[in-house]
C-alpha cells in the first residue's frame, strides 16, 4: 500500500462488502491521519456499534476533510447497526465535526432512544446539509426529539421516510421546519402513516413565508381523499405576518 502521506484518493466505495467492526476500526485509524478522502461509502457493510463508534470518534476528533459518509443499508443483507454506543459517538461527532455535509444512516435500526441521543448532538451542528434517517424505528417520540434540534440546522435535504411515525410526530416536525432559518429545500417523509391533520401541517411548510421548500415526497403515506384535501389546504395556506 502507498504511504498515507502520498495518498491522493478522494472517493472510496466499500459498500456491500463484509467490512465488519474490525474493518471499520482499520478505516478509522486511516482516517485519523488521511487528509485527502472526501467521500466514503460504507453502506451495507455489516458494521456494528463498535465499528460505528470508532468511525465517528475519529470524525469528531482527528479528521476534518471527509465531507460525505454513507452508512445506510438498502436491505437486510449486510445491514449496519448503530446501537446505543454508536448513537452516542454520532452525537459527539455531530457537535464537534466541521467538515461532514452529507450523512446517511438509513435503515440502521436506530430506535427512538438512540434517535434522541443523536438529536442532542445535532443541536450543536452548523455544517451538515443533507441527512438521511429513513427506515428507522423513530416513531413519534424520536421524531419529536429530532424536531427540537432541526430549527437550529442548516439543512438543505432531509429524508425521514418509512420511520414509523404519524400525525403527532408530523405536526411537531412541520412546526420545526417552519421555524428553520435557513429552511429545508427538499423533504422526504414518504411511507409514514399520515391523515388529514399531519398532511395539512406538513404541506403548510411549502407555503410558509420563510420557506424555500421545492420538493416534497408524501408517497405511500396512506392519504385518501381527506388526506389529499389536507395537502391541498396546506399548500394553499397563507401565513399572516
Amino acid at each position: 500500500a502507498l504511504p498515507k502521506r502520498h495518498c491522493q484518493l478522494t472517493m472510496l466505495d466499500l459498500s456491500h462488502n463484509p467490512v465488519g467492526d474490525a474493518g471499520a476500526q482499520a478505516l478509522a485509524t486511516f482516517l485519523g491521519s488521511n487528509k485527502s478522502l472526501v467521500f466514503l461509502d460504507l453502506s451495507a457493510a455489516s458494521i456494528g456499534p463498535i465499528g460505528v463508534s470508532a468511525l465517528f470518534e475519529v470524525l469528531g476528533d482527528g479528521n476534518n476533510t471527509l465531507c460525505s459518509l454513507d452508512l445506510g443499508s438498502a436491505n437486510s443483507t449486510g445491514r449496519n447497526i448503530i446501537g446505543a454506543s454508536g448513537a452516542e459517538a454520532i452525537s459527539g461527532c455531530a457537535s464537534a465535526n466541521t467538515s461532514l455535509t452529507y450523512l446517511s444512516l438509513a435503515a440502521t435500526r436506530i430506535t427512538a432512544e438512540q434517535g434522541t441521543s443523536i438529536s442532542a448532538g445535532l443541536r450543536r451542528n452548523r455544517y451538515l446539509r443533507s441527512l438521511d434517517l429513513s427506515e428507522n424505528a423513530f416513531g413519534d417520540e424520536g421524531l419529536a426529539a429530532f424536531a427540537e434540534s432541526i430549527n437550529l440546522l442548516d439543512m438543505a435535504s432531509l429524508t425521514l421516510s418509512r420511520s414509523q411515525w404519524g400525525d403527532k410526530g408530523g405536526v411537531q416536525l412541520a412546526k420545526a421546519l417552519l421555524a428553520c432559518k435557513p429552511p429545508v429545500r427538499k423533504l422526504d417523509v414518504s411511507n409514514n402513516a399520515l391523515s388529514y391533520t399531519g398532511a395539512l401541517e406538513i404541506a403548510q411548510v411549502a407555503a410558509g413565508s420563510n420557506t424555500v421548500l421545492s420538493e416534497l415526497n408524501l408517497s405511500g403515506c396512506h392519504l385518501g381523499a381527506l388526506g389529499v384535501k389536507g395537502v391541498v389546504e396546506g399548500l394553499s395556506y397563507k401565513e399572516f405576518v
